[in-house]
Order: structure tokens, then sequence, then C-alpha cells
């Protein structure tokens, strides 16, 4: 199978050596693809609330790109705001509201408090710039027919918006105002909305006055007439009875009266209780209809079931084999377990079936007794009704042989006091009427409360304050929207800015930290120039200090066999596995470095290595160890690269034979480094996680992402991995900065070694 026919979802670029000595120095590709490959395609995760630091090193990511960016958009919106909001004139017209009606004798309906005239001023605000009134003054063809209007698809809806109406130091007079670029259109359209507004709002109020009279003068004669016939009438009845006085015919109609009003009131508290017994019937049977019908609810059940001593008892029983089943499940194991688990199932589904069958039993016992109670109250109340009933005729035949009595006894006098009363009602309506219409006859003489103090003219004088500040702040704008939105666009991405996020945000124990070698030195960096070497130097000083506490880890805790791997590719765990084991090899450990990743190695182009025979040849049994170790020239260690990949090895490895690999690495060497594919892409290091002693997650600042490398973690303790480790790569955390490094010339170094 050729080496280049690779899976490209599991693609984690080249794994350059930065700083190794070894026969063959890494191409300019295979040492920047660490830092330049991106971490791979996957769904985006949500954005993490964020700190002022975050937002920080978002911003320093992307400055460079959001400078320019925003240079070219500044110059982009700066010159049309600023034409925009060219030369602008504004017409003004003013209108006094008078805070009280001007009254000519007295205080007329109108007259209002302060509270109240604040509310009449706001109204007649809303009024002037409602629709209705500048529709009235678009439809003068001189105004519909201004460029400025005709440019406009929504004339009315543009006038109302750019319309500015006010009360300036919130007293009597109302400002009219519009700005635009031709003073005489503005002054045009000024004034032909006060004017509209004066023709249908002030013109037409006062015109609502004279329809107000003579509504009043027609109320006014029609009550009078109705006065006269009245008088007519009581007229002809004292003409009738051949006296005015009344007071004999009074007494016994009196008598007839009260007791008549008597019967009335019995008689109306009667229909009032038969209205409500009859009622109430309804409510019965609708609830006998409705209750025959509706199902009985789980809540009335189980009060009902409660009250039961055999459906108490089902659920004590039910709930001890719950508890004994649960029990069963947690502690017993095997074919015990298994015994249990059918014998309580089995009892379980008998007391659930009897205690199913005694809540049917109950449920219809509870129908019944809600229906039995709801039937005798339906009973009950039928009787009422029915005597209820009984009474009523009786008080009715009793009303009405009272009501024949006091007409025979006084039925004239009856009349006539009721007509009495009748005229003395019309007499006060008619003075309340007369008083009304004088009142209005004066409000129709008095001044209105609203008048024209100024009609606008054309203005001479340009509006230029909002020009300049409107046009720096839109430049400001466009300066900075694109920071803001490259900063929102990396903050998706959710990238790890520091170790201390790894550490306390992740949780993972950092081993270390492997400084960012600059691009302008990656290719010189095994030069003998004093830069070269204090770059050497620190990129040394970082791995001898990971490989010490791995040296320590040993001796505590065996940590012998290290698998260094990430979340994504191009995170640089190639460069970290690579130094790693060189750093071993320099303290005097016997080390060997392995490429597990399959897929895609780049331990063979490192070392200069011919890719095979390798691993894949070892797991599918075609090659032993001892063919597979290659050593460096310079180096005191063993190599062991990927080897031909194919489906066949992967099955090897899915099936365990790693661990084959391990055990005898164990024998050979103190420290075996494992080069592994990343994580998330492919799962050939989810298999070889459960061969090895820790996990080293290599994680590069700015191109890991928490919710990646969090994933990852998740995968590797589900296969049972309790050590995982983190190296983050970039941050200048640790002293890198304060560090006193003096590169070692080649002589020291050869004396060292």
């Amino acid at each position: 199978m050729n080496r280049n026919d690779h899976n490209p979802s599991s693609d984690n670029g080249a794994k350059p050596l930065l700083a190794l000595s070894g026969p063959a120095a890494p191409s300019r590709e295979q040492a920047l693809a660490p830092w330049h490959q991106g971490p791979g395609v996957l769904s985006a995760a949500a954005a993490p609330s964020a700190d002022v630091t975050t937002y920080l090193h978002a911003l320093r990511r992307h400055w460079a790109m959001a400078m320019v960016l925003g240079l070219l958009l500044a110059a982009v919106i700066g010159p049309p705001i600023w034409v925009l909001f060219g030369a602008r004139y504004t017409a003004s017209a003013f209108l006094r509201v008078a805070a009280l009606e001007q009254a000519l004798v007295f205080d007329t309906q109108e007259t209002q408090h302060q509270t109240e005239f604040e509310i009449f001023k706001a109204t007649q605000q809303q009024l002037l710039a409602s629709r209705f009134v500048l529709n009235a003054a678009l439809r003068n063809p001189e105004i519909a027919n201004l460029p400025s209007v005709r440019a406009e698809k929504d004339e009315v809806g543009w006038l109302a918006e750019e319309l500015r109406v006010h009360y300036p130091g919130e007293a009597e007079i109302m400002e009219v105002s519009l700005a635009g670029s031709n003073p005489r259109e503005v002054e045009a359209l000024v004034n032909a909305v006060v004017q509209a507004y004066l023709d249908k709002v002030v013109v037409q109020e006062r015109n609502q006055r004279g329809q107000r009279l003579d509504k009043l003068d027609s109320v006014y004669i029609e009550k009078e007439k109705e006065s006269r016939t009245k008088r007519a009438q009581l007229r002809q009845w004292v003409e009738k009875l051949g006296t005015g006085d009344m007071e004999t015919l009074s007494l016994k109609q009196q008598s007839a009266m009260q007791e008549l009003a008597a019967y009335r009131n019995q008689l109306m508290q009667v229909q009032f209780q038969l209205m409500r017994a009859e009622g109430d019937l309804k409510a019965k049977q609708a609830e006998l209809q409705v209750l025959s019908e509706a199902t009985i609810s789980d809540t009335e059940l189980d009060r009902f079931a409660y009250q039961d001593p055999y459906a108490r008892q089902l659920l004590s029983e039910l709930a001890a084999y719950r508890y004994s089943d649960a029990y069963t499940n947690a502690v017993a194991r095997g074919n015990v377990k298994s015994g249990y688990v059918t014998r309580y199932g089995r009892d379980l589904g008998i007391l659930e079936e009897q205690y199913r069958q005694r809540t049917d039993e109950l449920r219809e016992e509870l129908r019944r007794q809600q229906l039995q109670e709801v039937e005798s109250g339906a009973r009950e109340l039928a009787i009422e009704v029915q005597t209820l009933r009984d009474q009523q005729q009786q008080l009715i035949d009793e009303v009405a042989d009272k009501r024949e009595e006091a007409m025979r006894c006084g039925t004239s006098s009856i009349d006539v006091e009721m007509m009495r009363a009748e005229i003395e009602h019309l007499d006060q309506v008619l003075t309340g009427i007369a008083a009304e219409r004088e009142r209005v006859k004066v409000e129709l003489q008095s001044t209105s409360r609203i008048n024209l103090v100024q009609k606008a003219e054309v203005p001479e004088v340009q509006d230029r304050t909002a020009r300049i500040p409107l046009t720096i702040f839109g430049m400001f704008v466009g300066l900075g929207l694109p920071g803001v939105g490259l900063v929102l666009w990396d903050l998706r991405r959710q990238r790890i800015n520091s170790a201390h996020e790894v550490s306390r945000g992740l949780g993972l124990p950092v081993l270390g930290c492997v400084p960012t070698i600059p691009d302008r030195v990656i290719r010189r960096l095994n030069g003998s120039a004093p830069r070269q070497n204090l770059w050497h130097s620190r990129l040394t000083e970082a791995a001898d200090g990971i490989a010490a506490r791995l040296l320590r880890k040993a001796q505590v805790d065996k940590t012998r066999v290290v698998l260094i791997t990430s979340a994504m590719g191009g995170e640089g765990k190639t460069t970290l596995a690579t130094q790693l084991a060189t750093s071993l090899a320099r303290n005097g450990r016997s080390a060997v470095l392995v490429d597990f990743d399959l897929r895609r190695p780049a331990v063979d182009k490192i070392f200069g290595f011919p890719l095979r025979p390798g691993v894949c040849e070892f797991l599918r049994g075609g090659a032993e160890l001892s063919e597979l170790i290659q050593e460096p020239g310079n180096l005191d260690m063993g190599v062991i690269t990927a080897g031909m990949w194919d489906r066949q090895a992967l099955t090897a490895l899915s099936n365990g034979a790693a661990a084959g690999l391990f055990d005898q690495l164990r024998e050979q060497y103190d420290f075996v480094v494992v080069d592994a594919s990343p994580i998330l892409p492919v799962a050939d290091a989810r298999f070889l996680a459960q061969h090895v002693d820790a996990v080293v997650l290599s994680i590069l600042r700015d191109v890991s992402q928490t919710p990646r490398v969090s994933e990852a973690c998740e995968i590797l303790k589900g296969f049972g991995v309790d050590l995982i480790e983190a190296v983050v790569t970039g941050p200048t955390e640790g002293g890198y900065k304060d560090m006193d490094y003096k590169p070692r010339l080649p002589a020291q170094e050869a004396t060292a070694e």
C-alpha cells in the first residue's frame, strides 16, 4: 500500500523535530507544520464565558488583519457620511398651546389643571404628527410635487420620521421643525403640515362644538314639548276629579300601595331564590353528565386507594420488592443475580397486576360514590325548585289582587302624583340643558387655545452640528467593527491561550511548557550563530524539564511507557515526542521512540530512516523486534518507524497486538516514548492508550481548542486511562523571557556529551 494513500479525516500534518542533531535536517514545510496547520473541521462549540484576557488573546492573534480591515472600512464609511450629512437647513414654525381656555364670562367646560394640561399638550403633539394630518398636507399638489417628496416611496412615513414636534423649555410654545438639504422645500413642508393641523384638528374641534350646540338645541326643544304635554294631561286629571287636593284619596291609595309593595318584594325574593335554585339544579345536572363521561384522575385515585387497606398493603409489598430488586441489581453478580432478578421480576409483575386490578375496582367505586353524591344533591334541588315555583305562583296571584284593589281605590291619585314627579324631573332636565347651551355659546365666542404664532420662513443658515461628530463616530465604528467581528469569531473556536487555562480550566496537570520557535529561526535552528544556539538551548531546557518530571514519576509509580498524542492533528505531538525521547537519552536513560501514527508517519522523515520494516510489519507478524530498531548515529536511543499501514495492521492494533510490542520494549529500555495519532479523528490512539502507563496531550497555544481537548480527555477516560497530563507549546509563562540563557559553544557541547 502506498504510504501517501491515507485517510484524510486523520490528517494531522507533518511532525517536525526542532533542535535535533540527526542525519537529516527537517524541511521548512515540516518545521512549520505544527504551528501553521489548522485543527481540523468539526462542529463549532458555543463560545464560553470569556474574561478580559481571553478577548486580548483573541485580539493578539488577529490585530494586524483587524487594523487593515478597520482602516479600509473607516475609509469607506467616512466620506459617505460626510457627504450625506452635508449642507442641511432647518425650518421651524411656532404655535401657542394655552394652558387654560380663555373664558369670557365664567369657567368653561374645557378648563383644566396642570396635569391635564400636560396630557393636552402630548395629545396635540401626537395629532400634529399623525398620518391623517400628514396625508392632508401631502395632498396639496405643490407639496406633492416637491423633489424631496417624490423621491420617497412612503411619503407619509418619511415625513413622520423627519418631522420634529416638541415644546422648548416645557412652555406653552410648540415648535414644528424639519431639516433638509433644500431650504425652500423644508419651509413649504413645515407650513403645509401646520396648516393641515389647524384645518383638520383645531378648526374641526370648534366645528364639533357648534354641532354640539345644535344637538343641545334639538334636545331642549324635544324635552320642552314633552313637558307641555305632561302639564296638559295633569290639568285633565284635575278637572276630572273636581279638585286638585288629593289627600283623601291618597290615604287609601297609600295603604294599598304599601301592601302591594310588600307583596312585590316577597315575589322578587322568591323569584331570585327560584332563579338561583334553577341555576344550581342545571349545574348539578351538567356536573352529573360530565362526571358520567369523565375519567377519574390519578391524583383522586391515589388518594382514594390510600384509604383502602388492601391497596395500601399492595403498595407496601410493591415498594419492598422494588427495593429488593434494585438492591440485587446493585450488589449481586453472575448467576446469583440472574436468579434473584427472575424471581423478583415474576413476583413484582404479579403484585403490579393485582394492584392494577384493585385500582380499577377502586376507580369504579369512586365513580359510583361521586355519581350518588351529585344525584342526591340534584334531587334536593329539584324539590326546592318545585316548592319555590308554588310560592311564586301564589305571590303572583296576591300581587294581582292588590294591584286591582289599589287601582280601584286610587288610580287617579297615583297617576296624578306620578305625572307631577315626571313634570318636576323634566323641569330639572330643561334647566340643565339651558345652562349647558349658554356655556357652549360662550365657548364658541372665546379665543381658541391653539394659535399660530409664527409661520416657518426660508432658513438661510446651514446646520452642520451633526456632520463632524457623525463622521468621526462612523469612522471609529468602521475601524473597530472588523476587530470586534474577528474577536467574536475567534472566541467561538475557544482556542487555548495559556497553560493556566489547561490546568485550571480543563483540570489537566501540566508537565511543562515548550517555547514557540519563531518562523525566521526554524530553518537555521541547528546553526552555530548565537541566536540559533539561544533558541536551541531554550528548547533543550524545556524538554529536559519535562523529562526530569517523567524520571521522577518513573521512580515513584513505575511510569515507563508514555503515549504522546493530541486532540487533533497539527498540535506539535511529534515534535514533543521526539524531543522527549532525545532528552531522556541525553540524561543517560535508554529510550526508544516508537512511531505509532500509522496513517501519517513522520519520524522516518525526521531521522532519515526507511519507513519499513516498522510497527505495522510487527503487528502483522512479518518482522521481529530486533529488525525494527534503528539508532541515530549521534544519540544513544532507539527509533522504530511506522511501517507500511494497511487494514490488517489496524485490525491487529484493535485486537491488542501492541501490548506484546510494549512488553518486549519494557525489557530492553528504561523508557518507551510512543508518538500516536490524534485522539478525535481516528481510533488508533484509543487502542494504544489501554496498554501504556501515562498519556501526555500535546497542546499548541492559539491552535488547540478547549472543547476538542476536553472531548479527547473524556474518550481516554472512557478507555480506562487514569493518568492524563499535558504539555503546552507556545506560552511564555514560566520565565522563558527572564531566564539567563547562555548558549554553549560547540566545543562546550562536545565536552558535555
